[in-house]
């Protein structure tokens, strides 16, 4: 599978303008009257912390720096992006000019490789304020602002695909329109019957179909694209790693070096807990494991039958089609499939729910909908659910703009210890795995960490100064969530929510 049917391409660009924000570096008397702004709306001459370090974050016109910015969050772990904010109001501005209705959040981060990555510049509508006047404390809490996405609606398309009808609502709205497709399989007219935009976008893709081999889901980004993505077209074995600038979360030489500093560092997108990469934008500072397996499987079986009647002039029919969710072609020796332990290969087979979807006309027979529209139903969501039953969450040293949600991204864990004692340990992992050999020197051919250039996480740590490779948890991930916090003094820092769907089979199942 090649990089550019992975890459979520943008087809339509967003028309939505922001509001004209800017913050003076008042070192100088002339920046002081310069009234240029860029095109984000931030002054030209913001200072070095100003969106790289810190978030510049402006509510009713006010400003809030670095010690008046108690908390930040930016989340984009949902389809639509929200932000959480606390603010000490020490002017006490607000006691006379409170936010009231219309008033937004407006919020600029600029990436560290600035020549090379746009901002992210986007206004939120303010979902709700808590306050605490005597301590001229705030909690906002904010959704991105898109005009006309959740005013309800009376629309109608004309015959065509889904692809197309969310490709066109998007340019009606001023939305940017981004995917991995470029067409899906399911034509017929729809209708928007007094709902919001967000409700039909949701609607239509989950019931969006291309083929047997697909599942669907939707986002908007940070920079107003919304994103169609085929989400199992992100999913395969192929170790590889895009060149990426390497930039430092806070410069060793202080936050003044953050002035026009250019990235020209290249390295592997791979993100790791090495030591050497401390500092960095690929360094993982934290990273934990969450697993709801049971909980999904109990609610939704191994496999779901979609039941429904197709009404038809020729032939009616009542169909039972079963969706037995995907699983990475090439990972059933050395994977454990999401189906189930190892050494029980028929349990999986009993754990089975059933979902009557009603009835259908299908648009090639006359009717109103496409042929798979409710097996479409089905197929998207048991997959969507299949994909969060084992997560990855990590914590970055600083912002990675390279970054974004339904990525592939390869991840490199090591379990940090001394000398021969991780050799050791090293060898009697991989003797469990049938995997021994000699690792008190480097194999020939295998890379470390891009000391030598490598990108192969599974090649990563063969020698001793790296520790060792944790096989269960490094490999290839897909990212299905980002969010950025602050906490003074800063740097702004970058979680990950990382889906994979098969893990590496544990040594003592290996040979089962």
């Amino acid at each position: 599978m090649s990089k550019l049917e992975r890459s979520i391409v943008s087809l339509v660009d967003p028309t939505i303008k922001t509001d004209l924000i800017g913050k003076g570096d008042t070192g100088t008397k002339a920046a002081q009257e310069k009234t240029v702004n860029t095109p984000e709306g931030v002054n030209n001459d913001d200072t070095a912390r100003i969106g790289a370090i810190v978030p510049l974050v402006v509510i009713n016109q006010t400003t809030f720096t670095d010690n008046q910015l108690l908390y930040f969050s930016a989340d984009f772990e949902d389809k639509i992006p929200m932000i959480s904010v606390s603010v000490i109001d020490e002017s006490n501005k607000f006691a006379l000019d409170f936010p009231t209705d219309g008033d937004v959040i407006s919020l600029y981060m600029r990436p560290p490789d600035k020549d090379n990555l746009k901002p992210i510049r986007i206004d939120y509508d303010i979902i709700d304020v808590t306050s605490h006047p005597e301590s001229k404390t705030y909690g906002f809490r904010g959704i991105m602002k898109i005009p006309g996405f959740f005013a309800e609606q009376c629309t109608s398309f004309k015959e065509n695909n889904s692809f197309d009808h969310i490709k066109a609502l998007c340019g009606e709205i001023g939305l940017g329109f981004a995917s991995n497709e470029t067409s899906t399989d399911d034509k017929m007219p729809r209708l928007c019957p007094f709902e919001t935009y967000e409700t039909f976008v949701e609607e239509t893709v989950a019931t969006t179909y291309k083929d047997e081999d697909s599942f669907f889901t939707w986002y908007v980004d940070p920079y107003y694209y919304l994103c169609l993505v085929n989400v199992n077209k992100q999913f395969d074995i192929e170790d590889k790693a895009d060149q990426v600038n390497l930039s430092m979360a806070v410069p060793t030489g202080g936050l003044s070096n953050m002035v026009d500093a250019k990235d020209s560092v290249k390295a592997s997108l791979i993100l790791t807990n090495q030591p050497d990469k401390t500092g960095t934008n690929l360094y993982i500072e934290n990273y934990s494991i969450e697993s709801q397996t049971a909980n999904i499987w109990m609610n939704n079986g191994y496999m779901r039958y979609a039941q429904y009647f197709d009404i038809r002039e020729s032939e009616s029919k009542y169909y039972s089609f079963f969706v037995d969710p995907f699983t990475t072609p090439g990972t059933e020796k050395d994977y454990q499939l999401p189906k189930g332990r190892v050494d029980e290969p028929d349990f999986y087979k009993k754990q089975v729910k059933y979902k009557w979807t009603g009835k259908q006309a299908p648009y090639s027979e006359k009717g109103n909908v496409h042929d798979n529209y409710l097996f479409a139903s089905i197929l998207n969501f048991q997959n969507l659910q299949e994909i969060k039953k084992t997560t990855l969450k990590i914590d970055l040293a600083g912002m990675n703009f390279y970054i974004y949600k339904y990525m592939k991204i390869p991840i490199a864990i090591y379990e940090q210890g001394n000398g021969k004692s991780n050799i050791d340990k090293l060898k009697a992992r991989d003797e469990a795995l049938g995997e021994g050999g000699d690792l008190d020197k480097k194999p020939e051919g295998v890379l470390t960490a891009d000391r030598e250039g490598g990108n192969n996480p599974d090649q990563l740590g063969a020698d001793q100064r790296d520790g060792i490779r944790n096989s269960f948890l490094s490999g290839n991930y897909v990212v299905g969530g980002v969010k950025y916090t602050y906490q003074s003094p800063g740097p702004i820092k970058m979680s990950l929510t990382l889906i994979r769907r098969e893990w590496p089979i544990p040594a003592p199942l290996k040979n089962y």
